[in-house]
Protein backbone atom coordinates (compact mmCIF):
# COMPACT_ATOMS: atom_id res chain seq x y z
CA UNK A 1 0.00 0.00 0.00
CA UNK A 2 3.25 2.23 0.58
CA UNK A 3 4.13 2.33 -3.02
CA UNK A 4 0.19 3.05 -3.95
CA UNK A 5 0.19 5.62 -1.50
CA UNK A 6 2.94 7.50 -3.26
CA UNK A 7 2.14 7.10 -6.64
CA UNK A 8 -0.27 10.52 -6.86
CA UNK A 9 0.96 13.67 -4.98
CA UNK A 10 -1.22 15.40 -2.83
CA UNK A 11 -2.75 17.75 -5.52
CA UNK A 12 -2.32 17.22 -9.67
CA UNK A 13 -3.65 18.85 -12.41
CA UNK A 14 -3.56 17.21 -15.73
CA UNK A 15 -4.43 18.54 -19.23
CA UNK A 16 -4.51 17.01 -21.96
CA UNK A 17 -5.88 17.38 -25.99
CA UNK A 18 -5.42 15.71 -29.48
CA UNK A 19 -7.31 14.60 -33.03
CA UNK A 20 -9.21 11.03 -33.09
CA UNK A 21 -10.62 10.02 -36.05
CA UNK A 22 -13.79 8.52 -36.42
CA UNK A 23 -14.86 6.35 -39.08
CA UNK A 24 -18.92 5.55 -37.80
CA UNK A 25 -19.82 8.95 -35.82
CA UNK A 26 -23.61 7.76 -35.55
CA UNK A 27 -22.42 3.99 -34.61
CA UNK A 28 -24.26 2.52 -37.51
CA UNK A 29 -25.13 -1.13 -37.45
CA UNK A 30 -23.89 -3.72 -39.95
CA UNK A 31 -27.52 -3.47 -41.49
CA UNK A 32 -27.70 0.26 -42.54
CA UNK A 33 -31.69 -0.18 -43.08
CA UNK A 34 -32.50 -0.01 -39.56
CA UNK A 35 -31.53 3.98 -39.87
CA UNK A 36 -31.99 7.10 -41.63
CA UNK A 37 -28.51 8.37 -42.37
CA UNK A 38 -25.88 6.22 -44.13
CA UNK A 39 -22.42 5.89 -42.10
CA UNK A 40 -20.17 8.95 -41.62
CA UNK A 41 -16.64 9.34 -40.26
CA UNK A 42 -15.08 12.67 -39.38
CA UNK A 43 -11.92 14.25 -37.02
CA UNK A 44 -12.65 15.66 -33.81
CA UNK A 45 -10.58 17.02 -31.08
CA UNK A 46 -10.54 15.54 -27.25
CA UNK A 47 -9.86 17.49 -24.65
CA UNK A 48 -9.60 16.27 -21.01
CA UNK A 49 -8.62 17.79 -17.20
CA UNK A 50 -8.34 17.14 -13.91
CA UNK A 51 -7.82 18.55 -10.48
CA UNK A 52 -6.96 16.41 -7.49
CA UNK A 53 -6.15 17.18 -4.32
CA UNK A 54 -5.97 15.88 -0.42
CA UNK A 55 -8.15 18.40 1.42
CA UNK A 56 -8.20 17.29 4.64
CA UNK A 57 -5.79 14.49 6.46
CA UNK A 58 -6.22 13.61 10.38
CA UNK A 59 -4.31 10.78 11.01
CA UNK A 60 -5.69 7.63 9.18
CA UNK A 61 -8.20 9.73 7.79
CA UNK A 62 -8.14 11.98 4.64
CA UNK A 63 -10.59 13.41 1.95
CA UNK A 64 -9.78 13.78 -1.32
CA UNK A 65 -11.74 15.93 -3.87
CA UNK A 66 -11.40 16.29 -7.21
CA UNK A 67 -13.01 17.77 -10.79
CA UNK A 68 -12.62 16.54 -14.17
CA UNK A 69 -13.93 16.51 -17.85
CA UNK A 70 -14.08 16.20 -20.81
CA UNK A 71 -14.53 17.93 -24.14
CA UNK A 72 -14.97 16.31 -27.65
CA UNK A 73 -15.79 18.95 -30.88
CA UNK A 74 -16.74 17.00 -34.44
CA UNK A 75 -15.29 19.20 -37.52
CA UNK A 76 -18.72 19.08 -38.95
CA UNK A 77 -21.26 20.81 -37.15
CA UNK A 78 -24.27 18.98 -38.89
CA UNK A 79 -24.77 15.65 -41.45
CA UNK A 80 -26.90 14.82 -44.19
CA UNK A 81 -29.55 12.09 -43.88
CA UNK A 82 -31.18 10.10 -46.83
CA UNK A 83 -33.94 12.02 -47.28
CA UNK A 84 -32.93 15.40 -49.13
CA UNK A 85 -32.55 18.83 -47.12
CA UNK A 86 -32.54 16.83 -43.64
CA UNK A 87 -29.50 16.72 -41.35
CA UNK A 88 -28.70 15.65 -37.97
CA UNK A 89 -27.44 17.67 -35.11
CA UNK A 90 -23.89 17.64 -33.75
CA UNK A 91 -22.31 15.17 -31.60
CA UNK A 92 -20.40 17.07 -29.65
CA UNK A 93 -20.04 16.30 -26.01
CA UNK A 94 -19.20 17.75 -22.92
CA UNK A 95 -18.80 16.23 -19.11
CA UNK A 96 -17.81 17.42 -16.22
CA UNK A 97 -17.28 15.15 -12.89
CA UNK A 98 -17.09 16.54 -9.07
CA UNK A 99 -15.94 13.88 -6.85
CA UNK A 100 -15.30 13.13 -3.07
CA UNK A 101 -13.35 10.84 -1.36
CA UNK A 102 -12.85 9.43 2.26
CA UNK A 103 -10.41 7.31 3.46
CA UNK A 104 -9.37 5.44 6.52
CA UNK A 105 -5.64 3.97 6.34
CA UNK A 106 -3.67 1.51 7.97
CA UNK A 107 -0.17 -0.28 7.41
CA UNK A 108 -2.46 -3.01 5.95
CA UNK A 109 -4.85 -1.43 4.36
CA UNK A 110 -7.21 1.07 3.16
CA UNK A 111 -11.16 1.67 2.93
CA UNK A 112 -12.43 4.31 1.30
CA UNK A 113 -16.23 5.63 -0.16
CA UNK A 114 -16.38 7.05 -3.41
CA UNK A 115 -19.40 9.84 -3.86
CA UNK A 116 -19.48 11.09 -7.52
CA UNK A 117 -21.75 13.41 -9.72
CA UNK A 118 -21.21 13.35 -13.39
CA UNK A 119 -23.22 15.76 -15.93
CA UNK A 120 -23.53 15.38 -19.84
CA UNK A 121 -24.19 17.20 -22.51
CA UNK A 122 -24.68 16.03 -26.29
CA UNK A 123 -24.96 19.26 -28.84
CA UNK A 124 -24.65 21.60 -26.08
CA UNK A 125 -27.70 20.37 -24.41
CA UNK A 126 -28.52 18.60 -21.21
CA UNK A 127 -28.41 14.67 -21.87
CA UNK A 128 -27.79 12.64 -19.15
CA UNK A 129 -26.59 13.00 -15.00
CA UNK A 130 -25.17 10.26 -12.83
CA UNK A 131 -24.76 9.84 -9.00
CA UNK A 132 -21.92 7.28 -7.63
CA UNK A 133 -21.67 5.70 -4.44
CA UNK A 134 -18.98 3.03 -4.50
CA UNK A 135 -17.01 1.74 -1.19
CA UNK A 136 -13.73 -0.27 -1.26
CA UNK A 137 -11.46 -1.96 0.48
CA UNK A 138 -7.71 -2.42 -0.57
CA UNK A 139 -5.51 -4.65 1.30
CA UNK A 140 -2.09 -6.70 1.20
CA UNK A 141 -2.26 -10.41 1.01
CA UNK A 142 2.08 -10.45 1.29
CA UNK A 143 5.03 -8.03 0.05
CA UNK A 144 4.43 -6.36 -2.83
CA UNK A 145 0.97 -8.40 -3.54
CA UNK A 146 -2.57 -6.42 -2.46
CA UNK A 147 -6.10 -7.81 -3.31
CA UNK A 148 -9.41 -5.16 -3.56
CA UNK A 149 -12.96 -5.97 -3.11
CA UNK A 150 -15.67 -3.12 -4.33
CA UNK A 151 -19.46 -2.22 -4.69
CA UNK A 152 -21.20 0.19 -6.55
CA UNK A 153 -23.94 1.67 -6.92
CA UNK A 154 -25.02 4.37 -9.85
CA UNK A 155 -28.22 6.00 -10.38
CA UNK A 156 -29.08 7.42 -13.86
CA UNK A 157 -31.46 10.28 -14.93
CA UNK A 158 -31.56 11.23 -18.68
CA UNK A 159 -33.06 14.13 -20.16
CA UNK A 160 -36.21 12.73 -21.76
CA UNK A 161 -37.19 15.97 -23.59
CA UNK A 162 -33.19 15.83 -25.10
CA UNK A 163 -34.76 13.69 -27.84
CA UNK A 164 -37.73 16.29 -28.14
CA UNK A 165 -35.97 19.21 -28.66
CA UNK A 166 -33.72 17.30 -30.85
CA UNK A 167 -36.12 15.11 -32.97
CA UNK A 168 -39.05 17.16 -32.36
CA UNK A 169 -40.85 13.74 -30.74
CA UNK A 170 -40.73 11.68 -27.18
CA UNK A 171 -38.69 7.87 -27.89
CA UNK A 172 -40.64 4.96 -27.37
CA UNK A 173 -40.34 4.29 -23.61
CA UNK A 174 -38.65 1.32 -23.93
CA UNK A 175 -35.85 3.46 -24.75
CA UNK A 176 -35.48 5.48 -21.01
CA UNK A 177 -32.63 5.03 -19.95
CA UNK A 178 -33.03 6.05 -16.59
CA UNK A 179 -32.41 3.76 -13.99
CA UNK A 180 -30.20 1.94 -11.90
CA UNK A 181 -26.85 -0.03 -12.03
CA UNK A 182 -25.42 -2.18 -9.33
CA UNK A 183 -21.98 -3.63 -9.58
CA UNK A 184 -19.17 -6.36 -7.85
CA UNK A 185 -15.60 -6.17 -8.51
CA UNK A 186 -12.55 -7.90 -7.13
CA UNK A 187 -9.04 -6.35 -7.82
CA UNK A 188 -5.14 -7.82 -7.55
CA UNK A 189 -2.02 -5.24 -7.51
CA UNK A 190 1.43 -6.25 -8.02
CA UNK A 191 4.41 -3.54 -7.82
CA UNK A 192 7.69 -4.25 -8.48
CA UNK A 193 11.02 -2.06 -9.40
CA UNK A 194 11.46 -1.01 -6.09
CA UNK A 195 7.95 -0.24 -5.77
CA UNK A 196 7.82 2.12 -8.67
CA UNK A 197 6.07 -0.32 -11.56
CA UNK A 198 2.55 -1.50 -10.91
CA UNK A 199 0.93 -4.70 -12.41
CA UNK A 200 -2.91 -4.25 -12.08
CA UNK A 201 -6.04 -7.00 -12.81
CA UNK A 202 -9.71 -6.63 -12.37
CA UNK A 203 -12.93 -8.65 -12.49
CA UNK A 204 -16.10 -6.69 -12.45
CA UNK A 205 -19.95 -8.01 -12.59
CA UNK A 206 -22.62 -5.32 -12.90
CA UNK A 207 -26.73 -4.97 -12.98
CA UNK A 208 -28.61 -2.22 -15.04
CA UNK A 209 -31.82 -2.25 -14.40
CA UNK A 210 -33.73 0.97 -16.39
CA UNK A 211 -36.82 2.35 -16.80
CA UNK A 212 -36.76 1.56 -20.64
CA UNK A 213 -36.47 -2.29 -20.93
CA UNK A 214 -34.08 -2.09 -24.13
CA UNK A 215 -31.18 -0.84 -21.87
CA UNK A 216 -31.36 -3.35 -19.08
CA UNK A 217 -28.05 -5.64 -19.15
CA UNK A 218 -25.87 -7.85 -17.24
CA UNK A 219 -22.31 -7.38 -17.52
CA UNK A 220 -18.69 -8.99 -17.36
CA UNK A 221 -15.52 -7.04 -17.37
CA UNK A 222 -12.01 -8.27 -17.37
CA UNK A 223 -9.19 -5.88 -17.24
CA UNK A 224 -5.07 -5.32 -17.00
CA UNK A 225 -2.79 -2.58 -16.68
CA UNK A 226 0.97 -2.11 -16.26
CA UNK A 227 2.68 0.96 -15.25
CA UNK A 228 6.34 1.30 -15.87
CA UNK A 229 8.52 4.35 -15.04
CA UNK A 230 11.43 5.07 -17.51
CA UNK A 231 13.90 7.17 -17.70
CA UNK A 232 14.69 7.99 -14.09
CA UNK A 233 11.08 7.91 -13.47
CA UNK A 234 10.38 11.23 -15.46
CA UNK A 235 8.65 9.60 -18.45
CA UNK A 236 6.33 6.34 -17.59
CA UNK A 237 4.84 3.60 -19.86
CA UNK A 238 1.21 2.90 -19.22
CA UNK A 239 -0.21 0.07 -21.15
CA UNK A 240 -3.62 -1.18 -20.92
CA UNK A 241 -6.49 -3.67 -21.69
CA UNK A 242 -9.89 -4.17 -21.28
CA UNK A 243 -12.58 -6.28 -22.33
CA UNK A 244 -16.49 -5.84 -21.44
CA UNK A 245 -19.69 -8.10 -22.23
CA UNK A 246 -22.94 -6.80 -22.15
CA UNK A 247 -25.87 -8.90 -22.69
CA UNK A 248 -28.83 -7.24 -22.97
Amino acid sequence: LQALEKMPPKWRLIFGTGLQYDDNVFAIPENPALVDTDRKADWKSASYWLGEATVFESGPFNLKASYGGNYSHYFHKNYDKREPGQTIFSLDTINHTVSLMPSYNTQRSVTSLLLSYAYWSVDYTTYQQTFTVSPSHTFALADNHLGQVMLRYRKTDSTFDWSLKKFGQYPDQSEDRDGNNYAAGLGYFFTFLDNKALLSVRTEFDKNDTDGSNWDYTGYKASAGLLIPIIKNAVKFNLYGEYYYQQY
